[in-house]
């Protein structure tokens, strides 16, 4: 089944977190966090949180600022950034089935040196095409669902506040350098 990781979902918690934060303390997006702050508003660990935005940051999607008074920001728009990107620097190309990257739309056909690693039913394969219309769809939806849109959905239903996380929240984010791994425990 699709699944994301506890990483990306901690990815998107904290990437919604700096969207809410930014529109909300400067709506031209210049404020900067380090991952301290980060780290204590949020919840999530230190070093998970360093990461992410490490991560981030090497993918375009954050800028960092190197200092004193340093930290991390956006580097456009909530509206620019959609799901699908940020998936894609944790979990790697969205890949619903082996063979649907491999197939050019223009010609239905494969790359003489993708053949060798797919499996031997793909001139027959009946599943070929419908697989590749779903995946084709799900591509879709991950592109126009944008940061802005997760925000606005995670502030309006109670995810976590500016101040902090609130008791309706996602529960108390320990700080599990290891995983960080969220406790079932309510932050009061």
């Amino acid at each position: 089944m699709i699944r994301i990781s506890k990483k990306a979902d901690y990815a998107i918690f904290l990437l919604c977190y700096l969207s809410r934060r930014a529109e909300s303390t400067d709506p031209g997006g210049r404020v900067l966090m380090s991952a301290a702050e980060l780290s204590e508003m949020t919840g999530l660990s230190h070093s998970l949180v360093a990461n992410l935005l490490k991560d981030y940051g090497r993918a375009g999607i954050l800028v960092s600022v190197r200092g004193q008074h340093g930290g991390y920001r956006l580097a456009q728009p909530p509206t620019e950034t959609n799901l699908r990107t940020i998936l894609s620097v944790i979990e790697g190309p969205l890949n619903f089935v082996g063979c649907v990257d491999h197939i050019s739309p223009e010609t239905d056909s494969l790359a003489k040196s993708d053949k060798a690693t797919l499996c031997g039913l793909i001139n027959i394969c009946p599943s070929r095409g419908p697989l590749q219309v779903l995946h084709n769809r799900i591509i879709s939806m991950l592109e126009a669902l944008t940061l802005a849109e997760l925000a606005q959905f995670s502030s309006e239903h109670g995810q976590a506040t500016l101040t902090g996380m609130t008791t309706s929240a996602v529960g108390n984010l320990a700080d599990d350098t290891s995983t960080g791994r969220r406790n079932e425990t309510k932050r009061t």
